[in-house]
C-alpha cells in the first residue's frame, strides 16, 4: 500500500515546530512499522497548492489530508478534495472546531456534498470536533473516527530524578492564549531559589520572554530545540505548563510530559478528561495569579507526590496512547478498511 500525505510542510524537510510537524513524525513511523510506502507533498505555498494535481496522487492508494481546522485551513481542504478525483481519501483534523469557522452556514450551503462524497474517513481528535463535523455538515458518524493523537513511548522513568529544584516547563507557541506570560507573571512572584521555569519555542511573545528571563535567573529561555537537545530538557523537568485559553484537539505536548514522566498543570481544555486527572497525574487551575501561585506552592511542597504524579503520566501513556501498541492497533484498522 502507498500513502500520499498532503501537509503543510514536510517534517524531514522543515524544522518548522508545533504539533502538526511532530504528528507527521509520528505518522511516518507508524506507516513504516505497517510496512507501507509514504510520501509527503507540501501545500504550504501557494504555488505548490495550485500546481497539485492528478500526477502527484495517481500512484497512490491512499490520500491523507491533515488540516488545522480554522477558516483557511478549510477552504485549502475544499481545494484539494476537488482536486482528487477516484482515490481513498483520510482527513485528519488538528486544532480547532468545525463550529468554530466564522462561516459555517455559508460553508454547509455550498460544502456538505463534496465533503461526504470525496472522504471515506475524517479522523478528529475529540468530541467536539466529532459533534460539529457531524451537526453542520451532515457527515454520516460512521465515518467519523475519534482517534487520538499517539506517542513514541521511549523514556525510561528510571532515569528521572525527582530531587533538588523542581522544574517547570513550557513548550510550544509563545503566545499569550497559552498561558506561558501569564505563568511566567505568577512564577516571578513565589520567593523560592529552588524552582526554574523552562521555556522552548518561539512567537509573537519571544520578546516578553527575553525580558523576563533578564529579571529573574530563575526563567531560563532555550528557543526552538529538537532531536536530543529537545528530549534532554524534558528528562531534567518535572511539571508541564499548560494553560491554555483554546479548545485544543489532543495537544502532543502533554503527551510528550505523559513519556518524561511529568506532572501536569493546566487549564481545562476539550480532551483534557483523557490526558489529565485531577490529582492522579495533575492539577487543573484557571489562568488566574492566585490559583497559580497556589499551585507552584503545592508542587514546590510535595516532591513525593510530583514523583507519583509523574509516574501515573507515565501508565497513563503506556494504557493508551503508546505510538507502537494502541497507535499501530488503530492504524492499521484505519487504512485496511
Amino acid at each position: 500500500m502507498k500513502v500520499l500525505i498532503l501537509t503543510a510542510t514536510d517534517p524531514n524537510k522543515s524544522k518548522v515546530s508545533g504539533g502538526v510537524r511532530t504528528f507527521n513524525l509520528n505518522l511516518q513511523r507508524i506507516i513504516t512499522r505497517l510496512g507501507y510506502d509514504y510520501c509527503f507533498y507540501e501545500t504550504r505555498e501557494i504555488k505548490k497548492l495550485l500546481t497539485f494535481s492528478q500526477k502527484a496522487y495517481q500512484n497512490y492508494d491512499i490520500v491523507f489530508i491533515n488540516i488545522s481546522i480554522y477558516d483557511k485551513g478549510f477552504l485549502k481542504l475544499i481545494y484539494e478534495l476537488v482536486k482528487i478525483k477516484n482515490k481513498k481519501t483520510i482527513v485528519q483534523g488538528h486544532g480547532g472546531s468545525f463550529g468554530a469557522l466564522k462561516f459555517k452556514f455559508f460553508y454547509k450551503i455550498l460544502f456538505s456534498r463534496i465533503l461526504n462524497k470525496k472522504v471515506n474517513k475524517f479522523l478528529v481528535l475529540n468530541d467536539a470536533q466529532k459533534n460539529s463535523l457531524s451537526e453542520i455538515f451532515q457527515v454520516n458518524k460512521r465515518k467519523i473516527w475519534k482517534v487520538p493523537n499517539f506517542i513514541e513511548n521511549d523514556f525510561d522513568l528510571q532515569n528521572k530524578t525527582y530531587d533538588g529544584k523542581t522544574k517547570f516547563i513550557y513548550i510550544g507557541r509563545i503566545v499569550k492564549v497559552k498561558g506561558v506570560i501569564d505563568f511566567a507573571k505568577a512564577f516571578m512572584e513565589i520567593n523560592n531559589d529552588d524552582i526554574e521555569y523552562h521555556i522552548i519555542g518561539d512567537g509573537p511573545k519571544t520578546n516578553d520572554i527575553i525580558h523576563f528571563s533578564n529579571i529573574d535567573r530563575r526563567i531560563i529561555y532555550h528557543g526552538e530545540l529538537f532531536g536530543n537537545e529537545k528530549k534532554k530538557k524534558l528528562q531534567e523537568c518535572h511539571v508541564l505548563v499548560f494553560l491554555t485559553e483554546h479548545s485544543e484537539g489532543f495537544p502532543i505536548s502533554v503527551l510528550e510530559a505523559l513519556n518524561f514522566g511529568m506532572a501536569i498543570l493546566s487549564t481545562p481544555f476539550s480532551s483534557q478528561d483523557e490526558l489529565i486527572y485531577p490529582k492522579y497525574n495533575g492539577l487543573i487551575t484557571t489562568k488566574s495569579k492566585a490559583n497559580i501561585k497556589n499551585c507552584i506552592n503545592f508542587f514546590l511542597e510535595n516532591n513525593l507526590v510530583v514523583k507519583q504524579y509523574g509516574e501515573n503520566s507515565k501508565k497513563l501513556l503506556s494504557e493508551n496512547f503508546d505510538l507502537n501498541i494502541q497507535g499501530l492497533h488503530m492504524y492499521r484498522k484505519i487504512f485496511s478498511k
